[in-house]
């Protein structure tokens, strides 16, 4: 595997060496990403052959490496680079998350095949299919038509929060798979309220989300990412501690919760508007 994502960066390189070949006035900022990219592959494909306690330093210096690239170029006004399209990612962004959230009916799929259909199976099912819908009801009324800001740190946020909250997406189809499959009641709520921290990290991430779009007021918004953020997770270690329900119940829980929170998101998306001017005008 190690192998196998080392090519991939490697990979990433040599396209990005491209792209410097074909816009010449950004020519410096591509060829040091290129030399990041080859300086991280050759970690990543060195670890597969490296001791136990050699693996994670690699990992971390390709990854620090590539971090320290991106801070070098946000702090570095002098460097001339190409300009965000700002469409293409704002639509690239979305089909990760349609692709993420489609995962989490796919693992429910594979696990509930595994043995016989139950009814607890099913009703896991139609909570989940509730909360992927309430998800992507809040992401896909807002976030593809707010645009992106030139901000850089706040660009860095909107990137950070679609990482948070599609971690959060693949945790809440974890958490709910083990709950369908639960051999007994505390093992029920275990995977209950792993799931509800997950939730809990979907709005996180989602609350990362707004500063970093040009739809303004965003305040209001992003309180009620982290207010539903901040009920979530104290649920989640409330639950654990009640064990008078059926561990199922947690599932319509959340669902009630997400699509509660796709309700008023809605309201206060209504009460905003994207502003235009906070785009860069080089990445329009």
């Amino acid at each position: 595997v190690e192998l196998r994502l080392g090519i991939v960066v490697a990979t990433f390189a040599v396209m990005t060496w491209r792209s410097g070949r074909l816009q010449h006035a950004c020519r410096r900022f591509f060829r040091i990403r290129a030399q990041v990219l080859v300086f991280a592959a050759v970690c990543v494909a060195a670890s597969a052959g490296a001791p136990g306690a050699w693996y994670p330093v690699l990992w971390a210096v390709a990854a620090l490496a590539y971090l320290g690239f991106w801070v070098i170029y946000h702090v570095q006004p002098n460097w001339q680079v190409p300009p965000l399209d700002v469409h293409h990612l704002a639509e690239r962004l979305g089909l990760l998350t349609i692709i993420v959230l489609g995962e989490s009916f796919v693992k429910l799929a594979i696990v509930a095949s595994a043995d016989d259909v139950t009814t607890l199976d099913i009703q896991v099912g139609v909570a989940m299919f509730v909360c992927v819908f309430g998800i992507f009801w809040a992401y896909f009324d807002d976030v593809p038509e707010a645009g992106i800001t030139g901000h850089g740190g706040r660009r860095f946020a909107l990137l950070s929060g679609h990482l948070i909250m599609q971690i959060g997406c693949i945790g809440l189809a974890i958490g709910l798979t083990y709950l369908a499959k639960a051999s007994s009641v505390s093992a029920g709520w275990r995977a209950g309220s792993f799931a509800a921290a997950s939730v809990a990290m979907v709005y996180c991430g989602m609350a990362l989300l707004g500063p970093g779009t040009c739809r303004r007021p965003i305040r209001a918004l992003t309180g009620l990412r982290l207010g539903t953020a901040w009920v979530v997770a104290v649920l989640s270690l409330l639950l654990p501690n009640i064990e008078s329900l059926n561990p199922n119940v947690i599932g319509y829980v959340l669902a009630a919760v997400i699509i509660g929170h796709g309700v008023l998101a809605e309201q206060l998306v209504k009460r905003s508007v994207v502003r235009t001017e906070l785009v860069d005008p080089a990445a329009a």
